[in-house]
Order: C-alpha cells, then structure tokens, then sequence
C-alpha cells in the first residue's frame, strides 16, 4: 500500500491549501458567534457554547459546499442526532455538533482536511465549557 496515494485520498475534493481557508472561516464563525452573544447580552458560557457551535457548523459546510450527496448527508445526520427535548443544553449541542462535523469530514474521506480544524474544535470545546 502506497502512504503517499493513502494520504491523497484521504484529502477528499481538498487540497492542502484549503486547510488555511477552512481554519480561517471557524475563526470568523467563533468571532462572530461570540460577538452575537455579546450582543445578545448572553453569559459568558453561552457566548462560548455560541462560537463553538457557529466553528463547528462553519466546518460542517466547509466539508459539504462541493458535494451534493455530502450535503444531503448532512441533513440527514442533522435530523439523526437532533436533541430531545430532555436533553437540550448547550454543552450536549455544542459536543454533538463537533462530533458531527468531525464525522462528516472523515466520511467524505477527507480525514487529512479534518484533522487540524478538528484540533481547532477541541481546544474551542474545552474553552466553552470552562467555568466561567
């Protein structure tokens, strides 16, 4: 098995340069999600959760905008992994969110694109569900 035609696959309709452009959009998404909140006079955890879920999201469409079936993928596993209505705080959104996004970007055999923004959704995961 060649590592180096694993690797290229495994970038999916992406290209190594397309990692900057993606990294860049969740920062805008986190930015603008928490400025929203700020706005919106929201707790300091609220804000968090807010960027959060708008990077995570911003990664999920960065992985869908080129692929019709992606797309349709991603409704389904958006109607799939919906909250109940017991379950509806922002830490188990925001944790299901990042975990969606990080599914479909390695679904779409991109795993190699995926692999830093998922990073990114981490540290931004740990930091939204700090105590204020």
């Amino acid at each position: 098995m060649d590592l180096k035609a694993l690797v290229y696959d495994q970038l999916g309709h992406f290209a190594l340069a397309d990692i900057p452009v993606i990294l860049f959009g969740m920062f805008m998404a986190a930015l603008l999600g928490w400025l929203a909140g700020l706005i919106g006079k929201s707790s300091e955890g609220e804000r968090r959760q807010m960027a959060l879920i708008a990077s995570a999201i911003s990664l999920s469409v960065a992985m869908v905008r080129a692929s019709l079936p992606l797309s349709v993928a991603l409704v389904a596993v958006a109607l799939f992994v919906r909250l109940p209505e017991k379950e509806s705080t922002a830490k188990a959104m925001a944790i299901r969110v990042v975990v969606v996004a990080i599914g479909i970007g390695c679904g779409a055999s991109a795993a190699v694109i995926t692999i830093v923004p998922a990073l990114v959704l981490a540290l931004l995961l740990r930091w939204a569900n700090a105590r204020n």
